[in-house]
């Protein structure tokens, strides 16, 4: 995965992939030449990635969350 430092997409990304300066066109050109270039580190991007949708980004794991920020909520408990 190839994304900007814009918002949250760092965070999305994590350890998973190659993070750019936003609208740094040579530096976006960079990642792209990277990973096509080294198998290695696209495979090894691609496993993370893999493993940080099933960890943070199924729908099972998104409901559960907001199950859990309800619950919170509505117990009167402060959100950390």
């Amino acid at each position: 995965m190839i994304g900007s430092n814009s918002g949250e997409i760092p965070r999305v990304i994590g350890n998973a992939g190659l993070v750019f300066h936003e609208g740094d066109g040579e530096a976006l050109a960079q990642c792209v030449r990277r990973l096509m270039v080294d198998p290695e580190v696209r495979s090894d991007f691609g496993d993370r990635g893999r493993e940080r949708v099933l960890e943070h980004f199924t729908h099972a794991r998104i409901a559960q969350q907001t199950v859990d920020l309800y619950n919170v909520v509505l117990s009167g408990r402060a959100c950390a």
